[in-house]
Protein backbone atom coordinates (compact mmCIF):
# COMPACT_ATOMS: atom_id res chain seq x y z
CA UNK A 1 0.00 0.00 0.00
CA UNK A 2 2.84 2.41 0.85
CA UNK A 3 6.53 2.26 0.01
CA UNK A 4 9.17 3.65 2.35
CA UNK A 5 12.12 4.98 0.34
CA UNK A 6 14.02 6.18 3.42
CA UNK A 7 13.35 7.24 7.00
CA UNK A 8 12.29 10.66 5.66
CA UNK A 9 10.38 9.69 2.52
CA UNK A 10 7.42 7.43 1.78
CA UNK A 11 5.19 7.00 -1.26
CA UNK A 12 1.55 6.69 -0.17
CA UNK A 13 -1.26 5.34 -2.34
CA UNK A 14 -4.40 7.39 -2.94
CA UNK A 15 -6.52 5.14 -0.71
CA UNK A 16 -4.42 5.88 2.37
CA UNK A 17 -3.27 9.47 1.80
CA UNK A 18 -6.20 11.10 3.63
CA UNK A 19 -5.57 9.02 6.72
CA UNK A 20 -1.82 9.65 6.55
CA UNK A 21 -2.36 13.41 6.20
CA UNK A 22 -4.65 13.34 9.24
CA UNK A 23 -1.98 11.53 11.27
CA UNK A 24 0.78 13.92 10.18
CA UNK A 25 -1.24 17.13 10.65
CA UNK A 26 0.49 17.95 13.99
CA UNK A 27 3.83 18.19 12.15
CA UNK A 28 2.57 21.16 10.10
CA UNK A 29 4.96 22.43 7.46
CA UNK A 30 7.72 20.04 8.55
CA UNK A 31 6.08 17.50 6.23
CA UNK A 32 5.71 18.01 2.46
CA UNK A 33 3.12 16.24 0.27
CA UNK A 34 3.77 15.99 -3.47
CA UNK A 35 1.14 14.35 -5.69
CA UNK A 36 2.68 11.98 -8.25
CA UNK A 37 0.29 11.52 -11.18
CA UNK A 38 -0.82 7.89 -11.22
CA UNK A 39 1.58 6.94 -8.42
CA UNK A 40 0.05 8.32 -5.23
CA UNK A 41 1.68 10.98 -3.08
CA UNK A 42 5.28 11.41 -2.00
CA UNK A 43 5.40 12.32 1.70
CA UNK A 44 8.65 13.84 2.95
CA UNK A 45 9.85 14.91 6.37
CA UNK A 46 11.59 18.17 5.47
CA UNK A 47 11.77 19.95 8.80
CA UNK A 48 12.50 19.15 12.41
CA UNK A 49 10.54 15.89 12.69
CA UNK A 50 11.00 12.95 15.05
CA UNK A 51 11.61 10.31 12.37
CA UNK A 52 10.39 7.46 14.55
CA UNK A 53 7.14 9.33 15.15
CA UNK A 54 6.92 10.19 11.43
CA UNK A 55 7.11 6.50 10.51
CA UNK A 56 4.62 5.52 13.23
CA UNK A 57 2.10 8.14 12.12
CA UNK A 58 2.39 7.02 8.48
CA UNK A 59 1.88 3.40 9.56
CA UNK A 60 -1.11 4.42 11.72
CA UNK A 61 -2.64 6.13 8.68
CA UNK A 62 -2.03 3.04 6.55
CA UNK A 63 -3.64 0.83 9.20
CA UNK A 64 -6.70 3.09 9.38
CA UNK A 65 -7.08 2.91 5.60
CA UNK A 66 -6.70 -0.88 5.62
CA UNK A 67 -9.28 -1.17 8.39
CA UNK A 68 -11.66 0.89 6.27
CA UNK A 69 -12.25 3.52 8.91
CA UNK A 70 -13.73 6.79 7.76
CA UNK A 71 -11.78 10.01 8.09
Amino acid sequence: MCTFHSDKEVQVCDVAIGHVKDQLAPEGEAVRFTHLEGEGTLVQAVGDVDLGLFEQRVRNGMAAAEAGSSR
